[in-house]
């Protein structure tokens, strides 16, 4: 009797859930408007990830090339966009989905969106770079990405700016 409470209450959570996930995902509007500092912001929270003032985020907004916002009932949740020059490089930056709308194929869609732009947009030449977060290496690779060092590429770099300024050599 026990068992059969704790399977039937089990099965119940499992539909209500399975509910929740595919009203998330129907509810999902893709659009290419940009997020205000605030709501950008408050995502990069959420993702461990430091954040600027609102005023030098709305900056950086601003010189985006293309972006991709991912929101369920205008909340945000998940975000992704280029930067670069435009004609030679282009990076992928931000790719970033709210913790609790993961694994729901959203990064995938904005992903597709910002390749479709970038099909569009670069030139026999260009490069496309992007600065992975550790372990997420593999959600790149079938889009074209590969880990460096790579044969005949070398490794990638990058140094982060901290409050304290250095000299240079």
């Amino acid at each position: 009797m026990i068992l059969r409470f704790f399977s039937y209450i089990m099965d119940t959570c499992l539909k209500i859930f399975s509910f929740m996930l595919n009203t998330q995902a129907e509810d999902l509007a893709i659009s290419t408007a940009l997020p205000t500092p605030a709501e950008f912001n408050a995502l990069r929270q959420l993702m461990g990830w430091r954040c600027m003032t609102e005023q030098q985020t709305g900056n950086a907004l601003n010189h985006s090339l293309f972006a991709i916002c991912a929101r369920q009932q205008r909340r945000l949740v998940g975000f992704a966009r280029v930067i670069g020059d435009g004609v030679m490089y282009f990076y992928v930056q931000d790719v970033m989905v709210h913790p609790g709308f993961q694994n729901q194929g959203i990064g995938q869609r904005m992903m597709q969106q910002i390749e479709s732009w970038l099909d569009k947009n670069t030139q026999p030449g260009s490069t496309v770079g992007l600065l992975s977060a550790e372990g997420k290496e593999g959600f790149y690779q079938p889009f074209g990405y590969q880990c460096r060092p790579a044969q005949g590429i070398g490794a990638g770099m990058s140094r982060f700016v901290s409050s304290v300024r250095r000299n240079k050599p």
